[in-house]
């Protein structure tokens, strides 16, 4: 790492007025304009219209030697006429004060400021980063960085990648670029021989800012692609109403061409408010489509009442019905979305309207309430469910952005009954999470519950999810259900992504290279072109199935999932003398050698706030867990030192005979790489079962103590290159609250449940019945 002298100042006195542009979804979406004076001090003022906020932010530097001696930037972010944050660092007195209102005013000190700094609506500031560059190095160059907004200091990774010419004005002008790599975000920058930034790009958030006249400096990454829809369209943007079946009306942004005619229909419906998402459609619409953005019932400006997921079928189809009938449709409608985005696809696909042509799901739960939220596999998902739900149930009124902050009451999570814990832990009561509470089988989920449907859909699917999604279980089911009914017009990838998918190459401390992050909107336009308008764009060269290989850090491909090249192997479980923690000696054997059995005690009374939702790992910055110091109630069993590298995939299931002594009793199961000198990385999530569901998931059946009982779980899908010397290990729980509820060991309600009782259990691997885990490995 190095530093560059605060001396140092980036050299703009031949351009002290400089105007930029900044495009979201390549649509303009605001302007900058940046002013150096004589003294290099700087004045900056930004405007923007950004997923439906508007934000404006003033930066003003002060410099003497090449030292920051003063700084104010004051930034303003409001939704129509309220303002729903407010920022001001001002630089004072040799110290920096931070003033933010988010429901709240506070003051606090903060890193002082210095060059080279950054601010994320302010292009020039990265000017400065230019002068520390060694231009000359084409190797990464840790350069530490102040981020204005967040009065801190960051390493910039920074990697000159050469010089080219472009056309400014007529005339052809040299410029650097360099690609730059932040914690979670990585993006590509340009500069003028004399310092000054041309401009950056940031494909994954589709963000670029350029100089005014620079935009040769950048490419279209759609222009190579001459096949696909052109954008020769001018557009338009109108709000209009459509009706739902029951009379409620909903509200939608709808953008189109200006020119008359009918044009097939880009549908996506949301709860989190269609501004959000509505001026990604302008690019659609530029190239021959209707972009539509709804916000379903109860949500945004449709009327209503909101019950999440349950009216989906239903609405999706009235809203499909309508769109087919008016005159600017030509009959095909296709659906995009993420998320509860990408569960109303499916919950339409499955009602089978004629004009649904094609759908993609991005990161889209199951066709089950009781497989992912609030439920998986009867286990309640008790912090994830309540972390939503502070963002659509907030009677408070707050806005997505606060919603986020982080929650700080988490003793609230100890509160019995369960159904008080919102009260303690977010402030409020929310109906939908008693509802929930209250709806503790499938049978009570009719709108819910269509697993058995997902068979029957027979139209094409472009699913996309990520190994760190919290909604991978939903991807997993709805390819393997879509799969068994006889569809293979399904597109997959599984990137190395979280929720908030294709948008980093890190996680925590998980690097997995630039090329985790793929150019994705070429392969939406080539699956829209295909279907809705019937090109013949080459969709059949594509892929069907692309997932990133952890530890090899690589994508493959392949014509189905599980990967057909791939073949199912089992090892079993051999417990031995101590089978907890890091002393464990079980180990996961090829060849079952003979019969043995653990014992594994619960008690819910002496939980403690601190385990992760995943049972390994901080799920922070470090996303390793010390093997020395694995929890005592962990069962770790452990594969023998793979001798040369082995990819495994999934599916992964994981079984086991058990007797338990209560009524009642959860396991969950984790499957981590075990690096001898790093700890262990879960590679394949947990799977979960809340053991009165084991005979089905439509009522619960509680136990008989002493009776020997099979467990299976499902856990969730990844792929993962052991390199040689690495370990396939395996972590049996019996909870992992907070992240879910605990099992109280009872038969009350867990509504109202408040009683606890240990639940003392035995698992058991026996020559005629093997504990189990079975998985995919491909060929080396």
């Amino acid at each position: 790492m190095f530093f560059a002298p605060v001396a140092v100042l980036f050299a703009l006195h031949q351009t002290p007025e400089i105007d930029s542009d900044i495009y979201f979804s390549g649509v303009l979406a605001g302007t900058n304009h940046y002013s150096a004076k004589a003294d290099k001090s700087f004045d900056s003022v930004s405007t923007v219209k950004l997923q439906g906020f508007d934000i404006d932010s003033h930066l003003s530097v002060t410099a003497d030697k090449g030292r920051p001696t003063a700084l104010l930037i004051v930034e303003t972010m409001k939704q129509g006429p309220k303002t729903l944050r407010y920022l001001k660092v001002e630089l004072k007195d040799g110290k920096t004060l931070v003033t933010r209102t988010e429901g709240g005013t506070a003051e606090e000190d903060a890193t002082a400021p210095a060059f080279p700094m950054f601010s994320t609506f302010h292009p020039q500031t990265l000017s400065s980063l230019s002068e520390s560059i060694k231009w000359s190095d084409n190797t990464k160059q840790d350069i530490l960085t102040y981020l204005v907004d967040g009065s801190t200091l960051l390493n910039f990774g920074t990697k000159p990648t050469g010089a080219k010419n472009i056309q400014v004005n007529g005339n052809t002008v040299s410029v650097r670029t360099a690609d730059i790599n932040l914690k979670t975000v990585g993006f590509k920058a340009v500069f003028n021989q004399d310092g000054s930034l041309v401009g950056f790009d940031v494909p994954s958030q589709k963000l670029r800012m350029v100089r005014r006249g620079y935009e040769s400096a950048f490419e279209d990454p759609l222009a190579k692609f001459k096949e696909l829809s052109q954008p020769t369209y001018k557009t338009k943007v109108l709000q209009i109403d459509i009706p739902l079946r029951d009379g409620v009306m909903t509200k939608a942004t709808m953008i189109r061409p200006t020119d008359e005619g009918k044009y097939p229909v880009i549908l996506e419906r949301t709860p989190y408010g269609r501004l959000l998402t509505a001026e990604e459609g302008d690019a659609y619409a530029r190239r021959g489509y209707v972009f539509i953005v709804q916000d379903v019932r109860g949500t945004g400006d449709s009327k209503g009442s909101f019950d999440p997921m349950v009216t989906e079928r239903k609405d999706g189809y009235d809203t499909i019905d309508w769109i087919s009938k008016q005159p600017w449709c030509s009959g095909s409608v296709g659906m995009i979305g993420a998320s509860y985005g990408g569960f109303v696809q499916w919950a339409a696909a499955v009602e089978h309207h004629p004009a649904l042509k094609c759908i993609v799901p991005q990161v889209s739960p199951p066709s089950s309430a009781m497989w992912n939220i609030p439920y998986e596999n009867g286990v309640l998902t008790l912090l994830s469910d309540l972390w939503w739900l502070r963002i659509v149930d907030n009677p408070k009124g707050q806005n997505m952005l606060t919603a986020l902050n982080e929650i700080t009451n988490m003793k609230g999570l100890t509160t019995l009954p369960i159904d008080k814990v919102d009260d303690k832990l977010l402030g409020f009561n929310s109906k939908i999470f008693t509802n929930w509470l209250k709806r503790d089988n499938s049978t009570l989920w009719p709108g819910w519950d269509f697993d058995a449907l997902m068979k029957t859909v027979k139209i094409p699917a472009f699913h996309l999810s990520g190994w760190f999604d919290g909604d991978e279980i939903g991807t997993q089911r709805n390819w393997q259900f879509v799969r068994g009914g006889g569809n293979n017009k399904q597109w997959l990838i599984y990137g190395p992504w979280t929720h908030f998918f294709n948008t980093t190459t890190k996680v925590g401390n998980l690097d997995f290279g630039k090329d985790a992050v793929l150019e994705l909107d070429s392969e939406y336009l080539r699956w829209f072109d295909t279907w809705l308008k019937g090109k013949s764009v080459s969709v059949e060269k594509v892929p069907k199935v692309r997932y990133f290989v952890m530890g090899e850090n690589k994508w493959h491909t392949s014509a189905d999932w599980p990967p057909v090249e791939s073949k199912p192997e089992t090892r079993y479980f051999q417990f031995g003398s101590e089978n907890n923690g890091a002393k464990s000696v079980a180990k996961l054997v090829k060849e079952m050698t003979k019969s043995t059995s653990t014992k594994s005690d619960y008690d819910p009374s002496t939980e403690k706030i601190g385990l992760d939702s995943m049972g390994i790992g901080d799920q922070g910055q470090n996303m390793y867990a010390d093997d020395k110091s694995l929890p005592k109630n962990y069962i770790v069993l452990r594969s023998e030192p793979f001798k040369k590298d082995q990819v495994i995939t999934g599916p992964v299931t994981v079984e086991f005979d058990f007797k338990c002594s209560a009524r009642d009793t959860d396991f969950f199961a984790v499957g981590t790489d075990q690096d001898p000198g790093k700890g262990h990385v879960a590679i394949f999530k947990t799977g979960k079962l809340r053991a009165s569901y084991i005979q089905g998931l439509d009522k619960q059946r509680f136990l008989t103590p002493g009776k020997k009982y099979r467990a299976k779980l499902l856990l969730w899908d990844g792929a993962n290159m052991f390199k040689k010397g690495h370990r396939l290990s395996l972590f049996i729980l019996q909870s992992t609250f907070p992240g879910n509820a605990r099992n109280l060991g009872t038969t009350e309600p867990i509504l109202t449940g408040t009683k606890m009782v240990v639940q003392h259990n035995t698992i058991f691997s026996t020559r005629n019945n093997p504990a189990t885990i079975k998985y995919r490995v491909l060929p080396n």
